[in-house]
């Protein structure tokens, strides 16, 4: 019974001391958050462009460098987080969507933003996919302009090596405190000196 309640207390003391940090999961935005302004992707349904997080956390918003052609109109779009297999299998599993209005005209240097649920846990080193869909075909996808390549989806066909468009995925991350470590350690040392007592 000792036992348990002393992993227990440690277990919660680490988590009670490991703050949450906002971050930035992946960007391929400049230093100065801006994008290429005179190239994008469309006009087309949909876009996908696949990317991998620079550090591990839960994800809870998206900026991307969305516009509309002005000889189309402002529209809605959806924009939608996949997980995939590997790197280049195209958009796999859907984890989350989310709508938001473009209402950025091409040559615009801003930014749309679309807010997810935090539920979703992204993993440092694993493929996902960022997926922006307009059902009148009227999609702009600003290119970045540092010169990102890689794997991107037009209307569900897969392409390698070429310039993605800009996006930022912002979430948090817990980082724990060196004292939380510290408890964490000494909890585990009880239970570990509770166990040899209890085999003499």
């Amino acid at each position: 019974m000792k036992l348990s309640i002393t992993f227990k207390s440690a277990l919660f003391l680490f988590a009670l001391n490991s703050p949450v940090n906002a971050a930035v999961l992946y960007s391929n935005l400049d230093a100065s958050n801006s994008f290429n302004t005179t190239s994008a992707w469309g006009n087309t349904y949909s876009n996908a462009m696949e990317f991998t997080p620079i550090t591990s956390g839960a994800i809870l918003s998206a900026d991307l460098a969305l516009s509309f052609s002005t000889s189309f109109a402002p529209y809605t779009a959806t924009v939608s987080l996949y997980s995939s297999s590997s790197s280049g299998a195209g958009p796999d599993i859907l984890l989350e969507s989310s709508t938001v209005n473009v209402t950025n005209p091409f040559g615009n240097d801003t930014l749309t933003s679309v807010s997810f649920s935090g539920l979703n846990m992204l993993t440092s080193g694993q493929f996902y996919w960022l997926k922006a869909y307009d059902s009148n075909g009227g999609q702009l996808w600003n290119f970045n302009n540092i010169g990102v390549q890689g794997y991107f989806s037009q209307n569900d066909q897969s392409f390698s090596n070429y310039t993605l468009g800009a996006f930022r995925i912002n979430g948090t991350t817990t980082v724990p405190e060196p004292s939380s470590i510290i408890l964490l350690a000494l909890g585990l040392g009880s239970i570990l000196v509770a166990s040899t007592k209890g085999r003499t």
